[in-house]
């Protein structure tokens, strides 16, 4: 079977591939699981899983035999997710300080060279998912999984709101 990363992977893809075919928050996206099942040469099953998961977590909304609609986001929408993340990475980081050692910060610093050796590309996807990294990474130095879950879903919302706002 496939396991949860490559499921989560195929699920920013779907994401991904939807918004930069420039799918307005509310648009109906029909059946997509062909096209990215195709495009991704995968069977359906993954990428129907991956859909179900952009469900759950309300990006998409599933329309019985119609398809996916986008669900729009509000500014109130990103600017509720902005403020929960606020407190969600003050939070952690607060647990994360006595868990701070060599090798953490070493993690971070191979991040920060990665960063640097992006600067030149013009690709939005590319410096947010290194974004994500970073302080989903930092997150995680808390122990707290809750915190780490948390903030992964709410920057993918954030992420609709910045690709939004860039495109």
């Amino acid at each position: 079977g496939i396991d949860k990363t490559t499921n989560i992977n195929i699920g920013d893809k779907v994401l991904t591939s939807g918004l930069g075919e420039k799918f307005p928050g509310g648009i109906y996206i029909g059946t997509v699981e062909k096209i990215e099942s195709d495009k991704y040469n995968l069977s359906k099953s993954p990428v129907r899983e991956a859909l179900i998961q952009l469900c759950s977590d309300g990006i998409l909304e599933s329309l019985p035999r119609i398809g996916y609609r986008i669900i729009p986001l509000s500014m109130k929408d990103l600017s509720d997710a902005l403020t929960l993340r606020l407190l969600i990475e003050t939070k952690a980081l607060e647990y994360s300080f006595p868990n701070i050692n060599e090798n953490k910060i070493n993690t971070l610093k191979v991040l920060q060279q990665e960063k640097e050796s992006i600067v030149d590309v013009k690709d939005v996807y590319v410096h947010w998912e290194l974004n994500v990294r970073f302080h989903i990474t930092l997150a995680s130095f808390s122990n707290n999984k809750y915190f780490t879950q948390t903030l992964m879903s709410l920057m993918k919302t954030c992420f609709r709101g910045v690709y939004g706002y860039y495109e």
